[in-house]
């Protein structure tokens, strides 16, 4: 079986970040869907689809920037290498 490649939209992510942006996300409660994480690029707010975030970020294409409120593992932006 062949190793799984990032996606094509993670890769354009990562661009993204390389030329600037940083993905950040946050945690929003809503009645409807209950807890959810929301993706997004800064500056601009561009919106970024939950499982192409974390294709990026398991394949390596982002890194965190440590700066989350309970520990580095929970970060809450991401830049390129």
């Amino acid at each position: 079986m062949k190793p799984e490649k990032p996606w094509k939209r993670a890769e354009r992510i990562a661009l993204a970040c390389k030329k600037g942006k940083t993905l950040c996300c946050f945690n929003r409660q809503s009645e409807e869907r209950g807890a959810e994480v929301v993706f997004f690029l800064e500056p601009g707010g561009y919106p970024v689809g939950h499982k192409t975030a974390e294709n990026a970020i398991r394949h390596g294409l982002l890194i965190p920037s440590n700066d989350g409120l309970f520990g580095s593992e929970f970060s809450q932006t991401w830049t390129a290498p």
